[in-house]
């Protein structure tokens, strides 16, 4: 009886491993904001470090003391994230979402850093190591923390970026701002911040923003997510300065909430 529920427990923790890959292999999300696409970039860490603790749960219950060393039980936990993110990466590649490395390095710090925080926290693990193995057992507890909050970074900047944003309107767009690239974006075209060309002189603040065109049947130049409270204006306003000999007509383009992206 003993047997079987040590069984039944690991093929729980097994299926809720499972479980917890399964939104990153089918799930496909509408169009989003940055802040959304950068919380959910980041969750891979947190999700795959819930997947290795299932993995080393799972062993430590179907096997426990059957392993002379218990270092065992960490490494095939770290086998199986390992297998587990390659292959969501497999799918995803071949399945409605895109693969991506920068995934699979979140993946590997998630599923890694967990291991590494519970194991200096296992009393038996660390039963009768070494000072000098407890020793480097933190500096890794401390890597491995700081290594999760290093893929906290670009969350930190998206927030920041929505400050300026908020701060600078009724301005959206001024090619002068690191952060203003965040909301920037382009079809068929290469944008770039640069210096006012002299000539230009409506231009009192001396930046710009060069765009070029390729060859297309509508290449852009797109604003992402402005602030969408428009109510207190009755005009917008852009800039244009070309040095091109002929006229060429350009659309505004304005998507409001309900738009469907095409």
């Amino acid at each position: 009886m003993k047997q079987f529920r040590k069984r039944l427990i690991a093929g729980g923790l097994a299926l809720l491993a499972l479980a917890l890959l399964v939104p990153v292999l089918v799930s496909q999300f509408p169009a989003r904001s940055l802040l959304l696409e950068t919380i959910l970039e980041f969750g891979h860490v947190p999700l795959f470090g819930l997947i290795s603790l299932c993995l080393l749960a799972f062993s430590l219950v179907l096997w426990g003391e059957k392993f002379r060393n218990r270092w065992a039980h960490y490494l095939l936990a770290l086998a199986g994230t390992c297998t587990l993110t390659l292959v969501s990466e497999v799918v995803q590649f071949y399945g409605p979402r895109d693969a991506s490395i920068m995934d699979l390095v979140r993946d590997l710090v998630g599923g890694t850093s967990a291991l590494v925080l519970v194991s200096g926290l296992d009393a038996k693990l660390l039963q009768g190591v070494s000072a000098s193995a407890r020793r480097w057992s933190i500096i890794l507890q401390i890597g491995s923390v700081l290594l999760v909050l290093l893929f906290l970074i670009p969350l930190a900047l998206a927030f920041q970026a929505y400050r300026q944003r908020n701060l600078s309107f009724p301005s959206i767009c001024r090619f002068e701002d690191v952060w203003e690239t965040k909301f920037l974006s382009t079809k068929d075209a290469q944008a770039e911040f640069i210096s006012a060309p002299s000539a230009w002189t409506a231009s009192g603040d001396g930046s710009a923003g060069h765009v070029h065109f390729f060859p297309a049947n509508y290449p852009a130049l797109i604003l992402v997510e402005p602030v969408p409270d428009w109510r207190d204006f009755e005009f917008f306003v852009f800039e244009i300065y070309s040095e091109l000999g002929t006229e060429i007509d350009m659309a505004l383009r304005i998507d409001d909430r309900w738009h469907d992206q095409t």
